[in-house]
């Protein structure tokens, strides 16, 4: 007998775009203002953000530089 999963999987998406990431951290602009910022940075377009989504819906996200 197993235990049944607590919650559905997470799937890390390393290839999410800048925009996907923004609309993640518009949910709270004071909390993740210098995320905020840092989208829009020229030196940061080599970087990738992944994103964590369970369900479809992101749940976390990281800049990689």
């Amino acid at each position: 007998m197993t235990a049944a999963p607590l919650a559905s999987e997470i799937k890390v998406d390393p290839n999410a775009t800048a925009d996907e990431a923004r609309a993640f951290l518009e949910h709270d602009r004071i909390l993740a203002a210098y995320a905020l910022a840092d989208i829009d940075q020229p030196e940061l377009e080599a970087s990738r953000w992944w994103v964590a989504r369970r369900d479809g819906e992101i749940r976390a996200i990281a800049l990689v530089v």
